[in-house]
């Protein structure tokens, strides 16, 4: 059972840490210019929503 638990608590520092950088590379993205569409079905737009929302 401690091997289940070891795995699942890496599963959830990586879950983290994915977060975490999807937002620096959005925030990165911003910084260099990129134009901010505020179209729904930008998915961009849709992965800003659902790290702010996290």
């Amino acid at each position: 059972m401690k091997t289940l638990e070891t795995v699942l608590a890496q599963l959830s520092d990586l879950y983290e840490f994915n977060k975490k950088l999807k937002l620096y590379a959005l925030q990165k993205q911003d910084q260099e210019g990129e134009p901010f569409s505020s179209d729904s079905d930008d998915p961009a737009h849709a992965l800003r929503r659902d790290v702010a929302d996290e």
